[in-house]
């Protein structure tokens, strides 16, 4: 059960070669199951902590951000992602980042007494790449980051139900 949330660079290439490797080579019966979907979990359960950041008497802009990928389709599921998340609550803008903050940091620059910035790295453990995002926006009082995925009761409970079905 790979906990990967869309299909990006390590699920596409890395699981499924070392899963192929592990039958092939190993003799391992190996069971690859779905991935949780990203759009339809967990949406719901970040919005409300997006909500929680909110400013009402401040410009409010969301970041979602993950690891570099080449693949259009995770760029398609983040954006309905993004959408989902953002849709009936007070976010004016929105924002996909996958570790170039130079479009943000210029936001914040031009506008930055007037702003909250929400970060939300798509990543299940405060790992390097959380870290290296989180660390670009440590210095800016009006950045809020959301925790690592993992650390939140509500997708834990998510993941036993997944694996339970």
């Amino acid at each position: 059960f790979p906990l990967m949330f869309f299909d990006g660079y390590h699920m596409i290439k890395d699981i499924k070669q070392e899963v192929r490797y592990q039958r092939e080579n190993r003799k391992v019966n190996i069971k690859l199951v779905d991935r949780i979907s990203l759009t339809d979990d967990l949406s719901n359960i970040f919005r409300k902590e997006v909500s929680k950041k909110i400013e009402k008497s401040k410009e409010n802009v969301l970041v979602v951000s993950s690891s570099k990928s080449s693949n259009v389709n995770l760029k398609e599921e983040l954006g309905e992602y993004l959408d989902q998340i953002s849709s009936g609550i007070e976010i004016d803008k929105y924002f996909f980042l996958d570790q170039d903050s130079s479009e943000v940091n210029n936001l914040i620059k031009s506008n930055s007494g007037n702003l909250n910035i929400i970060i939300h790295p798509i990543f299940f453990f405060e790992g390097f790449l959380y870290k290296m995002i989180i660390k670009n926006f440590k210095d800016n009082n009006n950045v809020k980051a959301l925790r690592p995925i993992s650390q939140y009761e509500l997708v834990i409970d998510l993941i036993v139900r997944k694996l339970k079905t």
